[in-house]
């Protein structure tokens, strides 16, 4: 139940913050002041871009369960679908980490919707 309102609650976030980027992580770089590969429109430790932090970290790594996968968004899907609760990755993040990944996948979805 918990998930499901932490869910919900990203949703709604998402909603009513319409200010999305889909570049870099936040750190200093060719991005200039917002830093990363470029992306930085959003604050350096939104959930956004901890969320990022933490598929690339934890999931998308050399050693972990989905490496060589790019956060690109044709694989978006199916990282999410293996986040789910009856997916095959359930269990790998923390409930904050889950939240906040789970922000990131659906604000870049939602924002690529939006651009087309």
């Amino acid at each position: 139940m918990t998930k499901l309102i932490a869910i919900f609650i990203g949703a709604l976030l998402l909603i009513s913050n319409p200010s999305f980027a889909s570049g870099g992580d936040g750190g200093a770089g060719a991005g200039g002041a917002g830093g990363g590969d470029g992306g930085g429109d959003y604050a350096q430790d939104s959930n956004y871009a901890k969320g990022k932090r933490i598929l690339k970290k934890k999931l998308l790594c050399k050693s972990c369960p989905l490496a060589g996968t790019k956060l690109k968004l044709d694989n978006l899907g199916l990282i999410k679908a293996k986040l789910a609760p009856e997916g095959e990755l359930a269990g790998m993040l923390s409930e904050d980490e889950l939240m906040m990944a789970q922000d990131y996948i659906a604000q870049r979805m939602t924002s690529a919707t939006r651009a087309r």
